[in-house]
């Protein structure tokens, strides 16, 4: 079975989370199993992101990661 993580990150106040919801149904479909759903708002400018170290130290050898980049203006 494929293992994955999914990375949600938004960085301004216009962006929701909610726009990256197609990723779980996406992966699910695609026949992963998804070991943890990781969301933050924060600016990827930003080191200390805690959600992502989170799924950094939850991290099993075999997982996979998927991210979404979503970009507004």
């Amino acid at each position: 079975m494929k293992v994955t993580r999914i990375y949600e990150r938004v960085s301004i106040d216009k962006q929701g989370l909610t726009l990256q919801s197609d990723i779980e149904n996406k992966t699910q479909s695609e026949g992963y199993d998804i070991a943890g759903i990781y969301r933050e708002k924060i600016s990827g400018a930003q080191t200390d992101r805690p959600e992502f170290l989170r799924m950094i130290n939850n991290f099993q050898p075999g997982d996979g990661v998927i991210a979404k980049k979503i970009q507004t203006l």
